[in-house]
């Protein structure tokens, strides 16, 4: 079967685990509440747009990614601040 590219706005992934590993290395250079450099919530959010429930988890806007240790899903992952909510789950992965 051959690979299934994942393809953003500003970059292409030739494989969906070439995307994993990108967004997995970027999660591991920022400690547990720290917020995401301009660049990386850019790509963060060419990402989001793809996830299958988009509108829910953009509501109203994003105004800013973090990464936080999530107790419930036991692993780190980043989450999003919106304009109405304080913060929301969005556990992305490339689709």
């Amino acid at each position: 079967m051959p690979a299934k590219p994942v393809v953003l706005p500003s970059r292409t992934f030739a494989k969906q685990g070439e995307a994993t590993a990108f967004f997995k290395a970027m999660l591991a250079r920022y400690a547990d509440g720290e917020f995401l450099n301009s660049d990386d919530e850019d790509i963060l959010y060419e990402l989001l747009q793809r996830h299958p429930e988009a509108d829910q988890k953009i509501g109203a806007g994003v105004q800013a990614f973090f990464k936080k240790n999530h107790q419930i899903i036991q692993r780190a992952a980043f989450m999003c601040c919106g304009s109405m909510e304080l913060a929301q789950t969005s556990d992305i992965r490339p689709v």
